[in-house]
Parts: C-alpha cells; sequence; structure tokens
C-alpha cells in the first residue's frame, strides 16, 4: 500500500504516512504508483495544505477543551464556597473547614465568597444570641469554630463579637439579679441591677426599663403609704399617752389632725370615737367623789421541767382592781404587763438552768411574789410587789418593786408628781436623812454610800421609792449601799412636820 499524498511504501496497519505525515485512507489500496509527471508535481502541494488546516483544527481543539475544562475547574472551586456555607449552615463545622482549607488561596472569588459569608455568620451569630435563638456558649463555640479559618477580616469581626457577647451576658445577668433582688424584697438593689442592663440589648433593655418604672411607682406608694402609717402611728401613739394621763380633749385634737392628712382613715376614725367616748366617761367619773376601789387577785403559778427535773418554781400574784372607771382597766393593764415580764425572764433563767440540772448539788430555782397595797387614799394607789428570787448560789434575792397610780387618770406617778417643793430641796432633804443614818451607824454602810445617794439625787426618777399612809420611803436593794446582811436601805420621809412638801395631803 501506498501514500496517495507522496506515494510512500506503507504498511498495511499504517494509519499515518511515515513519510510525509498525511492520513492513510485503509480502505483503498494502491499498488502501482502513479508515474504521470504532471499529477505527480501537483499532488504534494495539496497533500501539506490539508495537513496544516487539520494540524490547526487540532490544536483549536485542544485549546477549546483546555480552556473549557480551566473554566469548569474554576467554576468548581467558587461552588465549593457553597459547600462551605451549607455545611456551616448544617452545623457540619469540620466538613466546613476541611473544603475551604483544600481551596482556598486557589481562586479570590472563592476566598471573597467565604469570607463574606463568614462575616454574614458572625453577624447572624450576633442576631441569634440577642435574639435568644442561641444561648451565649453556642455561640461562643461557633465564633470558635470560626476563628479557625484565619480570615484577618472575619477574625477582626470575631474579636469584636467576643467582646460583645460578654457585655450582654454580663447585662443579662444583672436583669436576672434585679429578679431576685426584686423576688426577696430589696427593691433598691433591683433597682440598681435593672440601670445596668446595656441598651444594645433591646428586649431586655425594655424588659428592665419596665421593671425600673414598676418599681419606681411601686416605692412611691410605699413611700406613700409608709407616710400615711407614720402619721396614722403617731396620731395614735401620742394620743395614746394622752388618754392615760386623762388629757383627753388633747387627744382628741391629736386624731383630728391626723384625719386632716388622711382624710377617712378607718383606725383614726375608731380611735376618735372611743376617745370621746373615754372622754365623755371621764367627765362623769370626774363628776363623782372618787373612792378608793377594792381589788381582787390574779394568782400565776407554774413549774418549769425538763425530763422530770423541776427546774423552776414561779409564783406572781398581783392586785386587779374591781370597777367600770377607765383608769383602772389602765392600771390593771400596766399591773398585766409587770406580770408578763415577770413570766419571760422566769422562762429565760428556767432555759439556764437546764445546763446545770445534772449538778449533784442543783436545786430548783424559784420566785415568788406577792402583792401589797401599801397605801389607798386621796386618789393614789401605791402598791409593792415583794418576794424572793432564787436563781442559784448560795443565797436568793430580794425583789420589791413599788408602783404609784393616779387612781383618777390610771397614770404611773413619780415623786415629782407628789411634791411642792422644789425638786433640788425635795433631795437636800433626802441627803440629809440619809447622812443622819449613815452617821448614826456607819458600819452599816459601804463608804461611798453617800456618794451613790449623792449621784442620784440629781434627779428625783433615779430614786426607788414607795409611799405609807404615813411617810415617802426612798429604798436601796441589799449591796446598793451596803452588804447583803444589811438587806433594804430605807430613808424614810415622814408627813408629820412635812405636810406642806406633799400635794396629795392638801
Amino acid at each position: 500500500m501506498f501514500c496517495t499524498n507522496c506515494g510512500n511504501n506503507l504498511e498495511g496497519s499504517d494509519r499515518f504516512c511515515t513519510k510525509c505525515g498525511a492520513p492513510i485512507n485503509n480502505n483503498l489500496e494502491v499498488n502501482t504508483p502513479i508515474q504521470n509527471e504532471g499529477s505527480t508535481a501537483a499532488s504534494p502541494k495539496k497533500n501539506k495544505k490539508s495537513i496544516l488546516i487539520i494540524a490547526l483544527s487540532s490544536l483549536a481543539l485542544l485549546l477549546i477543551a483546555c480552556t473549557v475544562g480551566f473554566f469548569i475547574y474554576q467554576n468548581h472551586i467558587i461552588k465549593q464556597a457553597d459547600n462551605v456555607l451549607a455545611h456551616l449552615t448544617n452545623q457540619e463545622y469540620d466538613k466546613a473547614l476541611d473544603i475551604y482549607n483544600k481551596f482556598k488561596g486557589k481562586k479570590d472569588k472563592f476566598d471573597n465568597k467565604v469570607s463574606k459569608e463568614l462575616l454574614n455568620l458572625i453577624k447572624q451569630t450576633k442576631t441569634d444570641y440577642l435574639s435568644e435563638n442561641i444561648d451565649y456558649y453556642t455561640a461562643l463555640d461557633r465564633l470558635n469554630y470560626l476563628e479557625d479559618y484565619k480570615i484577618t477580616e472575619a477574625n477582626d469581626s470575631i474579636n469584636d463579637l467576643y467582646h460583645f457577647l460578654r457585655k450582654i451576658k454580663t447585662s443579662r445577668e444583672n436583669f436576672e439579679y434585679g429578679q431576685d433582688y426584686y423576688y426577696f424584697g430589696d427593691y433598691q438593689l433591683a433597682l440598681e441591677q435593672y440601670k445596668l442592663v446595656l441598651e444594645e440589648d433591646e428586649k431586655y433593655y425594655k424588659l428592665a426599663q419596665a421593671e425600673i418604672k414598676l418599681i419606681e411607682e411601686e416605692e412611691a406608694q410605699r413611700q406613700r403609704e409608709e407616710q400615711i402609717n407614720e402619721i396614722r402611728n403617731q396620731a395614735l401613739l401620742d394620743s395614746t399617752f394622752l388618754a392615760y394621763e386623762s388629757k383627753y380633749e388633747e387627744a382628741i385634737n391629736v386624731i383630728e389632725q391626723g384625719l386632716s392628712l388622711i382624710p377617712g382613715d378607718a383606725e383614726l376614725t375608731d380611735k376618735l370615737t372611743e376617745l370621746r367616748e373615754q372622754l365623755a366617761a371621764y367627765k362623769e367619773e370626774q363628776s363623782m367623789s372618787l373612792k378608793v376601789p377594792s381589788f381582787t387577785s390574779d394568782k400565776y403559778e407554774y413549774t418549769y421541767k425538763e425530763n422530770d427535773i423541776e427546774l423552776m418554781n414561779v409564783s406572781i400574784e398581783i392586785p386587779i382592781l374591781e370597777g367600770d372607771f377607765i383608769s383602772y382597766s389602765l392600771i390593771n393593764s400596766m399591773l398585766q404587763i409587770i406580770k408578763e415580764n415577770y413570766i419571760n425572764e422566769c422562762s429565760l433563767m428556767a432555759e439556764e438552768a437546764k445546763l446545770s440540772m445534772d449538778d449533784e448539788f442543783f436545786i430548783t430555782n424559784s420566785l415568788d411574789l406577792s402583792f401589797n397595797a401599801v397605801y389607798n387614799d386621796n386618789g393614789i394607789l401605791c402598791i409593792i410587789l415583794e418576794g424572793d428570787l432564787y436563781g442559784g448560789g448560795a443565797h436568793g434575792y430580794p425583789i420589791k418593786d413599788a408602783y404609784t397610780f393616779d387612781l383618777n387618770s390610771g397614770s404611773p406617778l413619780g415623786i415629782k408628781d407628789l411634791i411642792l417643793v422644789d425638786e433640788k430641796e425635795f433631795a437636800s432633804y433626802i441627803l440629809a436623812e440619809f447622812q443622819r443614818m449613815y452617821d448614826e451607824t456607819p458600819d452599816d454602810y459601804w463608804e461611798e454610800a453617800p456618794d451613790t445617794v449623792e449621784s442620784h439625787s440629781a434627779d428625783l426618777d433615779n430614786f426607788n421609792y414607795y409611799i405609807t399612809e404615813d411617810s415617802l420611803c426612798i429604798y436601796y436593794f441589799p449591796y446598793d449601799l451596803g452588804s447583803f446582811g444589811r438587806g433594804y436601805v430605807d430613808i424614810i420621809i415622814p408627813y408629820a412636820g412635812n405636810e406642806g412638801m406633799f400635794s396629795f395631803l392638801q
């Protein structure tokens, strides 16, 4: 077989001429070369032109194929950015990062698109956290993953968002603290916490502002209620003290002033009615001659025990004035309070006795107290509660408490209420009388006893006293001016010869 272009002898398997490179048509066999000179001269030129066209066509196809392949590959790289985003959206952060690390730097559009999407995701993270679609730690985890991309612009945004998230987290914690303080009634601290909530956290800022408004409104209401309570309580207190002194008209005036500030107040209105009734009863009493009241007794007896061991025996007896007079009711109320105070003290002593009840020589504690009306005349009642108290130790201790009342008003009376002379003059009389006693038997008293009495004389209210049918007695407890064996020291001022000193004897 021969080449149709140049006549070169060919093998049957050749597809191109080994001499001129022309393609061979295997279906055409030429056994005898053409000898025509004219044909032979024209054929090579024609064949060379065909070969050139074919070569150029092949090159063009190759360039086209390469170009198409290049653009397909470039598009493939860009599409990987979508895959990165899809994995990020599905929270498949490791897969997204693997793709990014494989293609980063190969195409600016890929890098720019991923960078843009990361910035969008950072913004979305902020939005999601603010809207509470994700919590603080989920947001941090997401940022930690995004930080692995090591994109400078994204990392700057991530750092900014880190700081922002911490601020918002602290702001929301302040809101929660505010709720806790409000729940426990510490409104001032709640207010302070709510004011720390940042305006950037729009939802909680609005909630905090609403809570601040509520607290301020409630605080204003509380202050108003406190003001009302203060006015009410002060009016009730002042009027009660005035009523104890039988100054009912002044007490009524106090309540009326209170009602002018808080009109229609139920408690003040009730108190006003009560005082008007008391004033009417008082005026009725005043029109009657005051009689010496009769009285019965109220006796309290109780034994404190622990494991069948008697810790303390208590016996307290106080008087009860009989009669429908308001002043008697006031006196009875005060005496009941005195009794309750003694009972409370005994309860405390019994608790202390538990500590020593297992001691070998433990002795049951005791209080034995009874009353004696030592003066009951001229509209004045003087009662002495007297007895013994044992609370452990070598011996017990005597008790003497004297109470003097105005039977007309029910008010307690001090020495100042009973004398007509100047207080200093009366104090001098007491000092002189004790000095006489001291000079007669100085061994019965402490050396500093006169100084003790003198120091008390600066104010007559410092003296313990009681009155009897014939004298006023200043008394001191054992150990005050002398030894326990000396017992009570009574400085006696007799009425005889001193009638002008005492108001109730006139």
